[in-house]
């Protein structure tokens, strides 16, 4: 059997971007397990004046300029993640877009810019350092081995929900009964306690739900995207 790793958070942007795509996400696929929850940091230096999202959007209406934010490109789940921050707290903020993800934190590092959503695993090391530190979590809960963090919606903004995850598709075609033993599997895999131990390490909690799941939370994520999209402007480069 052929089989797709997706990062949901493009798989479901991609086609709000795009006008045209080879692909549709609903038709074209059978979606397997929603493997691991891979969440996003709101993050700044360690001389950000400011400890928490109240503080981040006072001190981007406090300048005339407001504050410049980096992301891995126009319509990344980076940007987008921003973008909803910014609707819904009215945060002064100008985007800056990067050519990928592997730019932005040492443009971050640097102070080109003075903030941006990234994934854990690219700042864990540096946030242990005191190089940069974490004012929130986007996703709906918090990650399991950053318990100190709040997220988004606990800081003033229970409406913010920005969830990034990683899972597996089979083609549409695929037998019923042959999804549903490949989640089986993969869900016993996913919660052995040393692959759930290695996975925390590199920044992700593990979901390992149904298939039925993981078509409701495309579905969701397709829907949200769609607004996120029309919101921010975003244009595919």
């Amino acid at each position: 059997f052929t089989l797709l790793v997706a990062d949901s958070g493009h798989f479901a942007i991609n086609p709000n971007l795009h006008r045209q795509l080879p692909y549709d996400p609903l038709r074209d696929f059978a979606p397997v397990i929603e493997a691991v929850a891979s969440h996003l940091c709101l993050t700044v230096g360690a001389g950000f004046p400011g400890n928490s999202i109240a503080d981040f959007v006072a001190v981007s209406k406090s300048r005339p300029d407001g504050l410049m934010y980096g992301s891995a490109g126009n319509g990344s789940p980076h940007h987008l993640a921003m973008e909803l921050l910014r609707v819904l707290s009215d945060a002064k903020l100008t985007h800056v877009p990067y050519k990928g993800s592997a730019q932005t934190v040492p443009a971050l590092l640097a102070g080109d810019v003075m903030a941006l959503f990234a994934g854990v695993s690219s700042t864990l090391g540096l946030v242990k350092a005191g190089r940069l530190r974490l004012l929130a979590v986007a996703s709906e809960k918090r990650a399991s081995f950053l318990p100190g963090i709040p997220t988004v919606a606990e800081s003033g903004y229970p409406e913010y929900d920005f969830h990034n995850t990683i899972g597996m598709l089979a083609p549409a075609a695929t037998p019923p009964d042959v999804v549903r033993g490949l989640n089986l599997s993969m869900a016993q895999v996913l919660r052995l306690p040393e692959i759930t131990a290695r996975l925390a390490d590199v920044g992700m909690d593990v979901v390992a739900g149904t298939p039925e799941q993981f078509a409701h939370s495309i579905r969701q994520q397709l829907e949200q995207d769609a607004r996120l999209v029309k919101l921010s402007g975003a244009k595919a480069d």
